[in-house]
């Protein structure tokens, strides 16, 4: 996984046939935890990082820590920002409003509805701004309301200042590439399970076949992008559930996942 500051913005898209997905399913990931024994090609950024998804160790780092202007690679915390709201499969209206942004733009026409996962799809890889407008007036009930919880977001990962969704200049606004590194990782895990929901309902079966070690995995994936309040909505049920060795040792892992204990 690779996350680089000041790289260019990508070029304009257009909209086609709006009756199907907006992007296709993506293939499976690849996850290695080998360190490469090539040297790493001369990175042009000014600062980058590479970690392996799986375990985060850091393979390459150059001035990961320095504050710097992160132009669309703030996506990648709207992204997990929606990802972590939920609800993926819900429907989203587009509003006029939404295409007010420039450069880069699905042309979305309001009316048009798409499910949350299609756009956080399109999000991702062509990167529309008028994609995120609409994800963040859904999710925070207003765009404003989005910003405010994206922030809380990158302070909670570490180092970063004045983000907004699509990316956009703000003079104040800076990050870290290792913090973004960190949100790829988050976003990454949790979009590999559907969402924190999904990976837990998977859990939550595994349990009960008596696969307890498996479940337990599972359980801290789902804690490691879970909101508070599903934190602890699943700690009650997982406390009620028919598997002793799965009451304790669930809501334990549960909560390591979220850095909790």
């Amino acid at each position: 996984m690779f996350s680089s500051c000041e790289g260019a913005p990508p070029g304009p898209v257009t909209r086609t046939n709006v009756s199907t997905p907006l992007m296709a399913e993506p293939a499976e990931p690849f996850f290695s935890s080998a360190v490469p024994s090539t040297p790493p090609p001369p990175i042009a950024g000014q600062s980058a990082i590479v970690i392996d998804a799986d375990s985060g160790r850091v393979l390459f780092a150059k001035n990961a820590d320095a504050q710097r202007q992160v132009a669309s690679t703030q996506k990648i915390v709207t992204a997990l920002c929606v990802l972590e709201a939920g609800n993926v499969d819900k429907a989203v209206v587009i509003d006029s409003s939404d295409s007010n942004c420039e450069p880069t733009k699905l042309d979305l026409k309001a009316g048009e509805a798409y499910p949350r996962r299609e756009l956080l799809k399109v999000l991702m890889v062509k990167s529309a701004n008028d994609v995120a407008r609409a994800l963040a007036r859904d999710v925070g009930g207003d765009q404003q309301g989005f910003a405010d919880l994206m922030n809380r977001k990158a302070a909670a990962l570490g180092n970063a200042k004045a983000i907004n969704f699509v990316g956009s200049f703000h003079e104040d606004g800076w990050v870290v590439s290792r913090d973004m590194a960190k949100a790829a990782r988050l976003y990454a895990r949790a979009a590999e399970g559907g969402d924190f929901r999904g990976a837990f309902n998977h859990a939550r079966m595994l349990g009960a076949a008596g696969r307890i070690e498996e479940a337990i995995g599972w359980l801290k994936r789902a804690g490691a992008t879970a909101t508070p309040a599903f934190i602890d909505k699943a700690s009650a049920w997982l406390e009620a559930a028919d598997v002793p060795a799965f009451r304790v040792r669930g809501v334990q892992a549960l909560r390591i996942g979220a850095g909790q204990c």
